[in-house]
């Protein structure tokens, strides 16, 4: 199942894969990047990509694993929001 109106800081995934969740807040009022998400059928099953402007991911990692590696430098505010929203990770906030 594929879902959006759940902004999250990257394109990812839950319930071991079962769930992708695709709205990434790209609006500036919101902090996002570009992103898309693309699933191709094919003989083996489905194959599914997060895609960047900087990045291509073979597959949406889980976000609460995503989350648990989020790094201060990297990281926007909203990202550190939605992480403990989330996945309830208590990472220590960049200090702006």
């Amino acid at each position: 199942m594929a879902v959006g109106h759940n902004i999250v800081p990257w394109v990812s995934s839950r319930c071991g894969g079962r769930l992708q969740l695709l709205d990434v807040g790209m609006s500036g009022a919101y902090g996002g990047r570009p992103a898309a998400w693309r699933c191709e059928l094919g003989a083996d099953g489905a194959v599914l990509r997060a895609l960047y402007e900087d990045e291509d991911e073979a597959e949406p990692p889980p976000l609460c694993a995503r989350c648990a590696e989020l790094e201060p430098e990297v990281a926007s505010p909203q990202d550190w929001h939605d992480c403990l929203e989330y996945c309830g990770h208590q990472h220590r906030a960049p200090v702006l």
